[in-house]
């Protein structure tokens, strides 16, 4: 259950999202003033963004769950610092800085001023929330191709974290765990009945399934400092280009992470929008640019990995009809429909389909790789089938990419 800010007055965060939510508070963000004076606000359970004509604030909600905490201004401030700080490598252009909230000598709030810092904001350059990856989706524009580039960007990205080698891999999944069972009870009057428990049994039976595993991986450099938070929502295509922003910040233990773990945000909003080709194709892409970090049972953690991100999707969208319960009613039906869609679905990955394999042979040019590629997703299971080439993994074998011609000592009898 959030609980309200005991050092600040409901009215004065009332006051600054009156604030922000007018045009008073860009005056002076070197932009022209907006056509019809009204600014754009999006709600999360634990953000407010306020969007201008082309800057936008973003402060944090004076909210305490389980597993975070933005209760006291100083909180908030350090945790906005924070997120300027892991944010702007991946995204320099949008993050501009931190500016306090102030009230003046008279009485009225503004940017930066002279006064009290009653709140901070980050301020950053307004993008076109068109290219969202996830408006994108909704568009049916997400094809092959871009999938192709978000599994090459993330891959790079994966590939250059530092390893944090740990032994306790398995510990950490199993926290997570137990995290999404403390906030569901907290909000299991959102959920439907029974889901929450068929759920947290068959995520522990899995997680002492794979625990050897999660535990190697650990030892063995595959978690890291990640994004945490890489789903369509907070991917920008910028200049055709993937842009990661909005990266987790209010807690290192979340953020320090498997990559694989990282990575099935995406795999799971992709499916959850029912484009399981795109899926398949980002996966299969990130496969080939980092193998080195999905060997050693990493496929086997997916179904795990990705059905704590769907149970976390529904945590927080239960918390969210808990959030408008002032609301009106079909609001919060509409979010507890959501919550049970994502749980339902976080539950489906723990029954993977029997294992199965095509072999697709054929003469040069006959269409081996256009079959195989067309009946990849098609197959049961979240992703689909893995598709295989021996061509490219000849090429992998000698460090050739993908597209340039193998050499000749590729193709020697031995």
């Amino acid at each position: 259950m959030p609980q309200q800010d005991k050092q600040q007055k409901p009215t004065d965060f009332d006051e600054v999202c009156a604030f922000l939510s007018s045009s008073r508070a860009f005056a002076d963000a070197n932009s022209a003033p907006h056509a019809n004076g009204a600014i754009k606000v999006i709600k999360t359970h634990a953000a407010i963004i306020f969007l201008g004509p082309d800057t936008a604030y973003k402060i944090k909600q004076p909210v305490t769950f389980d597993y975070l905490d933005f209760s006291t201004l100083e909180k908030r401030r350090a945790v906005c610092e924070r997120e300027i700080e892991i944010n702007k490598p991946n995204a320099p252009g949008l993050y501009s800085g931190l500016v306090p909230i102030t009230r003046e000598s008279d009485g009225s709030l503004a940017i930066d001023g002279e006064g009290e810092a009653i709140e901070y904001a980050i301020k950053m350059r307004r993008f076109d929330q068109q290219n969202l990856l996830h408006a994108i989706a909704e568009r049916g524009e997400f094809d092959n191709d871009l999938a192709a580039n978000i599994g090459n960007q993330i891959a790079a990205f994966h590939q250059g974290l530092a390893p944090e080698t740990v032994d306790d891999g398995a510990h950490r999944i199993r926290e997570i765990i137990d995290q999404i069972a403390a906030v569901f009870e907290s909000v299991e009057q959102h959920l439907p009945p029974g889901a929450p428990d068929d759920f947290l049994t068959n995520a522990a039976t899995y997680h002492t399934r794979v625990a050897g595993a999660l535990n190697r991986r650990g030892k063995e450099g595959m978690i890291r400092r990640c994004h945490g938070d890489l789903h369509l929502q907070n991917i920008l295509l910028q200049d055709g280009k993937p842009t990661l922003f909005d990266a987790l910040e209010f807690d290192e233990r979340l953020a320090v992470i498997d990559v694989l773990y990282d990575l099935s945000f995406l795999i799971m909003d992709l499916n959850h929008l029912g484009l399981k080709q795109a899926a398949n194709r980002l996966v299969s892409v990130y496969t080939l640019k980092a193998w080195p970090l999905i060997r050693n049972k990493g496929f086997r953690l997916l179904p795990l990995f990705m059905g704590l991100r769907a149970a976390i999707r529904a945590m927080v969208t239960a918390q969210s009809a808990e959030q408008s319960a002032a609301q009106p009613d079909n609001t919060r039906q509409q979010k507890q429909r959501e919550a049970a869609d994502y749980l339902n679905q976080a539950i489906s990955y723990f029954t993977p389909p029997a294992p199965a394999l095509i072999a697709v042979g054929g003469l040069s040019g006959s269409g081996k790789s256009t079959l195989a590629a067309s009946l990849a997703p098609a197959m049961p299971g979240p992703i689909g089938a893995m598709l295989l080439r021996s061509d490219v993994e000849r090429k992998i074998l000698f460090g050739v990419a993908e597209l340039a011609p193998s050499p000749a000592a590729a193709y020697t009898p031995d």
